[in-house]
């Protein structure tokens, strides 16, 4: 099985069942991996799955970059308008869940590209 053979695995996962990346072998079983993708859902591991995305991590920018110039023209995208920030802001302090303004940025805990899941961010 090649890597590609999981990463499209792993997509179909995503689509299907946006969970965490467990059990990704109960996945298969249940939405008939092994018919539709020629893959033994035993095979889908931990293991296996890691080494897949280890393999593509070095090149994200560049599917990243590959897969959205893709949709824009398959779909006819109009991205005059489209922004995507993944840009993310820690703070400090006492920002209580409830209470803060709806018209303004919610503060909260999340996954900063810092890594800092200690601290509050926007």
């Amino acid at each position: 099985m090649t890597h590609g053979q999981v990463i499209e695995a792993l997509v179909a996962d995503r689509l299907t069942s946006p969970a965490p990346l467990v059990r990704v072998e109960d996945w298969a079983r249940c939405w008939a991996v092994e018919e539709v993708f020629g893959i033994e859902p035993g095979l889908l591991n931990d293991d296996r799955l890691a080494r897949a995305l280890d393999a593509i991590a070095p090149h994200l920018e560049h599917v990243a970059g590959t897969v959205g110039a893709r949709e824009i023209a398959e779909f006819g995208i109009d991205v005059s308008r489209l922004h995507r920030d993944m840009t993310s802001m820690s703070v400090h302090g006492a920002y209580p869940a409830e209470g803060q303004d709806e018209d303004f940025p919610v503060i909260g805990y999340g996954h900063p590209k810092d890594r800092r899941v200690d601290l509050k961010q926007v």
